[in-house]
């Protein structure tokens, strides 16, 4: 026999029949010999039945207590039913009967979530008020059976479906809940079909046993079920490394029954089952001979169960992958299953390993991040599984940017290219709307600045050349004002300019010098995050689609302009109008007018706005600050606004886009982003004849269908390569800044500050 050394899980538990001890998927006797058990499915309101059982030498019987109405109503027990289980337990310890216990079935599970008022009976496993009534119910019946010694194993809930995957956190909760009820009682689970799903919920440490059902019955002069008994078996033993039960159940006064058992038996057995639960409609003597037989044919088997032999298991990490090492007894297919949290779905295999010294390599991990794993093993004779272990990975080394500097030139558009006087210019670039706060934000009575100056550093440290601020608020009047944050608002109702708003943009600009970085500045915002175009249209007492119209709303619009074109900078005394720092214009983040299918009222406003900021500003480039959308071929598009037709005037320098692959309307694949990205620019370069900007491009935290460092690389690159001009990723944050909208990166979330440094340092390679 060999040792088993693979997932070592050694428990034992003195039930009043005898003691049974857990060895990996092994069960053993009070001598540490191999243990089969055949038990009886009987009645917990006939006790009477455990003396025959015990004459018949039947020393283990499954029991439910599910269906006996104990708790009557939320907190109430219905004493009687308690008594009928005490009495019950008394007579198994008398009769020196081990019991396996089930304590939940689908009738409970109706019952507890109609108390709750859920209207979906599997508010059982997710609802808080339904695990409260299921932990009062396990208070009062678990002590009854651990107190009298007879509890060999808790079956938590009868029938689970493997494909729901809610109860794997109830199944993780309710068994640690009844573990520090009954600290020696085994716990499982019963699973119904048992498929892929049933593995990982097996893994869970605090249970004990792989517990699944089979159901025996005639098929055409055949007894059916015998392959599931074996398969299922079969993958429990390879895939968990826990000793197996079976509750089968089969009508007992079928008359062609007659020898099922025993083949049952045999095949379960042969397939290293430990328990099989015979589980009639009756407990007359016929059914308590057949499973008299069957105990004593289990009982026969001395051999314990082995598990495959692994031993030396190590793990070396980078930032981004792991080697996995051990050391094999025989021949195996080899499957390492990883994940940040169980269960662990994520896998990496090898077939056909040699024995001896095997490794695995497992890549694309996230840098800094601590991961579960466990090592499985298989060949035709035997399987096992380890403990499940942990490693964190490194942190990411910071790859050094090529330095560029900043030039004395205005970015100019010519053709498809922007230039830095005769040098094309390129880019890569961010956003971050909520810079200027710290412009006066206090920690400790201390301005924080500075926090602005290590922001663009570290945006400078990566080859970022230019970087979107937010640069508008505007509020009805004085009593709508932000208090908090006196840098908010530009505008408090039409007529006063905050003037410490407008400093914490001329700080932001001479920052933004000192560190080579470029700025777009924004004059007001479509969406309500800061006010925006309904706060103007508020002030002018129109609707927010009337604003691109409405006289005072225009009139309030090139106030607006004038107040950032034609201001001087309080820090370095520059006009704005003559500050090469900014990169250019965006006349509104994300315009749309709703009201307008075809676009053209939204060409009139972007060219009259856009011919007066040149009319007073000549040095810089307007652009619209667009997402993007395109008229449908009917003419209409819900947004108002034509990627084409607006770009095409000429006093639009160049062209805008926003994409979000993972959005809330989106959901892109990465051959449709990829598709996308492209078409902006071939009709941007194409048809518009333009520079394209992809001004804001996000993926979300945390989703693992977008796994954001691959993402942005995949999107970087692919703008890149089909021509694009700049990119500015939304967006870039302090790491003491926690209220980013999902999308955001850290500047030091090194993996994927690299992303962006990759592409800047190709572009930038020319030091500017």
């Amino acid at each position: 026999m060999k040792k088993i050394i693979i997932a070592l899980m050694l428990a034992v538990i003195p039930a009043a029949a005898f003691c049974v001890s857990i060895d990996g998927p092994a069960l053993a006797d009070e001598n540490g010999s191999g243990l089969r058990i055949a038990a009886a499915f009987i009645t917990a309101d006939n006790p009477a039945i455990l003396e025959p059982l015990k004459t018949a030498g039947i020393r283990t019987a499954m029991i439910e207590t599910g269906d006996m109405a104990i708790q009557k109503e939320p907190g109430v027990f219905d004493e009687k039913q308690l008594g009928l289980l005490s009495d019950f337990a008394a007579s198994a310890a008398k009769s020196s009967c081990g019991l396996i216990i089930s304590l939940a079935d689908d009738s409970l599970k109706k019952i507890y979530s109609s108390w709750a008022g859920a209207s979906d009976d599997n508010a059982f496993f997710k609802d808080a008020l339904c695990k409260s009534y299921f932990k009062q119910y396990m208070k009062k019946v678990v002590p009854i059976f651990a107190e009298s010694k007879t509890a060999l194993v808790w079956e938590l809930y009868s029938g689970a479906q493997d494909s729901r995957e809610d109860i794997y956190s109830w199944t993780v909760e309710m068994s640690n809940y009844l573990k520090s009820i009954d600290k020696k009682g085994f716990v499982t689970i019963e699973v119904s079909n048992p498929g892929p799903l049933s593995n990982e919920l097996f893994k869970i440490p605090s249970l004990d046993f792989y517990f699944f059902d089979a159901v025996l019955s005639l098929k055409d002069g055949a007894i059916a079920g015998m392959d599931m008994i074996n398969s299922g078996a079969s993958a429990a033993y390879y895939g968990v490394n826990k000793p197996v039960m079976l509750n089968l159940k089969y009508q007992a006064d079928d008359a062609h029954m007659e020898g099922a058992f025993t083949d049952a038996t045999e095949t379960f057995l042969r397939a290293r089952g430990s328990i099989i639960i015979f589980s009639a409609s009756n407990e007359d003597k016929a059914f308590i001979d057949a499973v008299k037989k069957e105990s004593e044919y289990a009982a026969s088997i001395k051999e314990k169960v082995n598990a495959a032999s692994v031993d030396k298991i190590k793990s070396a990490v980078t930032a981004d992958s792991a080697e996995i090492s051990m050391t094999t007894g025989g021949d195996y297919d080899i499957r390492a299953a990883y994940g940040e949290k169980t269960p662990l779905s994520a896998f990496v295999e090898i077939k056909g390993a040699k024995k001896g010294i095997n490794t695995i390599k497992i890549t694309g991990l996230e840098p800094e991040t601590k991961y579960l794993y466990y090592v499985a093993l298989s060949n035709t004779s035997e399987g096992g599984i380890s403990k499940v272990m942990d490693f964190t990975t490194l942190k990411t080394p910071k790859l050094p940017a090529i330095k560029f500097k900043i030039s004395g030139n205005f970015i100019r558009a010519k053709g498809t290219d922007f230039y830095d006087g005769s040098r094309i210019f390129r880019y890569v670039g961010t956003n971050n709307y909520i810079m200027r706060k710290y412009y006066l934000d206090k920690t400790d009575g201390d301005k924080n600045r500075h926090i602005i100056d290590d922001i663009f550093k570290a945006a400078e440290d990566s080859g970022f050349k230019v970087i979107r601020v937010g640069s508008n608020g505007e509020v009805f009047d004085d009593a709508s004002a932000n208090k908090d944050d006196i840098t908010h608002d530009f505008r408090i109702g039409p007529d006063k300019f905050n003037e410490i708003a407008y400093k914490s943009i001329d700080y932001v600009l001479d920052s933004a010098r000192r560190h080579n970085i470029r700025v777009i500045l924004h004059f007001t915002d479509n969406w309500e995050y800061y006010g925006g175009v309904n706060v103007y249209a508020k002030w002018a007492g129109v609707s927010k689609n009337d604003f691109w119209t409405n006289d005072k709303c225009r009139a309030y619009y090139k106030q607006t302009v004038d107040a950032f074109v034609k201001r001087k900078n309080t820090i370095n005394g520059t006009l704005y109008k003559n500050d090469p720092t900014i990169f250019c214009y965006d006349l509104m983040n994300e315009p749309r007018n709703e009201a307008d299918p075809t676009g053209k009222v939204m060409d009139s406003w972007v060219a009259e706005m856009s011919s007066y900021i040149k009319s007073i500003d000549t040095n810089h480039m307007v652009t619209t600050g667009m997402e993007g959308f395109f008229l449908q071929e009917d003419g209409t598009h819900y947004s108002g606004t034509d990627f084409i037709s607006v770009n095409e005037i000429p006093t639009i320098d160049f062209c805008t886009f926003h994409i979000y692959p993972a959005g809330q309307y989106t959901h892109y694949s990465p051959g449709t982003t990829k598709w996308t990205i492209e078409n902006f620019i071939k009709q941007g370069h194409d048809v518009v004849k333009k520079p394209v900007v992809m001004e804001e491009y996000g993926i979300p935290n945390d989703n693992d269908e977008y796994p954001k460092a691959q993402w942005i690389d995949a999107m970087t690159g692919e703008f890149f390569a089909a021509g694009g001009n700049g990119v500015n990723y939304w967006m870039l944050l302090d790491p003491s800044y926690t209220h980013g909208d999902g999308n955001e990166v850290y500047y030091n979330q090194t993996q994927y500050m690299n992303v962006f440094t990759k592409y800047a340092n190709d572009i930038n390679k020319g030091g500017y």
